[in-house]
């Protein structure tokens, strides 16, 4: 959710095949499998690339023969083309990503709404709108630099501002209930986009692992994932919680990837805000996708992604995903 340009994910209110062996190298587009070889041959490699031999043809060849021009290979190397996926996984930030903000907006007896009536506080829909934005922009910038936070933390100082902008003075309880109403105004309304399962489906079906990269407390996260059918599809999922680091931190990156055993350099990371999902992805050496539609404000940074998408069903052509007919999707 954004708020003075700062992303957070659960404040429903504020966010051509070719194959080289001069020189014995192989394309990383090829699996290279090295076994031995016949007796006086030395090891043998199998190559598994499509260069015009017919189906079923053997494509071992000894390895010292890889050192010679194409032409002097005998035969043509092997028909089946089994390229490396481009990438090993994909992860994806939440609020905003995988779910848009427009369920949220508008909605009756929202969080504020509730905390107003609540307090008793008698004053004009659009001055208690202005307060809670600018409450929720001078707390999430004196937040900016922190390394961890909870978010329940955030968000009890953004009402404890809010409260002292209009003159209100909350309790302890008043604070926890509040904060309570949010969450589940939250798991009640947030919906994942249209194309979310279907894409996610696809990208899982071609082989990569899926996770979630979330600024988020458990007790949205883990709900939430279940409310919406995602176990299924993901591989697993992270909270700032769980790594006791939030994006951009490099710490919360690192626990990702420790977790999903895959180098950065094999991740495409999909988010909606330059400043937390792009930058803190490019840092690492991930490929980074932008998400952003007519429903998301311009969040803070000016990170350039690698890729800027309006739907979750452009990965697939990001991520050279294709149907059995082999085409893109």
């Amino acid at each position: 959710m954004k708020a003075g340009g700062i992303a957070h994910e659960a404040l429903p209110l504020t966010e051509a095949l070719h194959l080289e062996v001069a020189n014995g190298r192989l394309s990383d587009h090829f699996r290279i499998l090295k076994r031995p070889g016949k007796p006086g041959r030395g090891d043998c490699i199998e190559v598994a690339g499509d260069v015009g031999a017919s189906h079923g043809d053997n494509n071992t060849r000894p390895a010292a023969q890889l050192h010679a021009p194409c032409a002097k290979l005998g035969r043509p190397l092997l028909s089946r083309a089994v390229p490396k996926p481009r990438f090993q996984a994909v992860f994806f930030d939440f609020g905003g990503t995988l779910f848009s903000y427009r369920e949220l907006t508008g909605r009756p007896f929202s969080p504020v709404e509730n905390a107003i009536q609540r307090l008793g506080v008698e004053m004009p829909v659009r001055e208690v709108s202005r307060a809670y934005w600018k409450a929720s922009d001078e707390i999430f910038r004196s937040y900016t630099d922190r390394r961890y936070y909870l978010h329940r933390d955030l968000f009890r100082d953004t009402l404890v501002r809010f409260c002292e902008m209009i003159d209100a003075s909350p309790d302890d309880e008043f604070l926890d209930e509040a904060l309570e109403n949010q969450r589940v105004f939250m798991l009640d309304n947030f919906r994942l986009r249209e194309d979310c399962l279907s894409t996610l489906e696809q990208l899982r079906g071609a082989g990569m692992l899926l996770s979630i990269v979330s600024n988020i407390d458990d007790d949205y996260l883990h709900d939430m994932v279940e409310r919406a059918g995602l176990r299924e599809v993901l591989h697993h999922w992270s909270s700032s919680e769980e790594a006791q680091s939030c994006k951009p931190d490099r710490g919360f990156f690192e626990h990702a990837l420790e977790k999903a055993g895959v180098e950065a350099e094999a991740v495409l990371f999909v988010g909606d805000s330059p400043a937390h999902d792009i930058a803190g992805a490019r840092a690492m050496g991930m490929t980074t996708a932008l998400i952003r539609d007519d429903e998301n404000p311009v969040a803070m940074g000016d990170t350039e992604p690698h890729h800027r998408i309006r739907e979750l069903s452009e990965l697939l052509t990001i991520a050279d995903v294709t149907d059995e007919r082999g085409r893109a999707e």
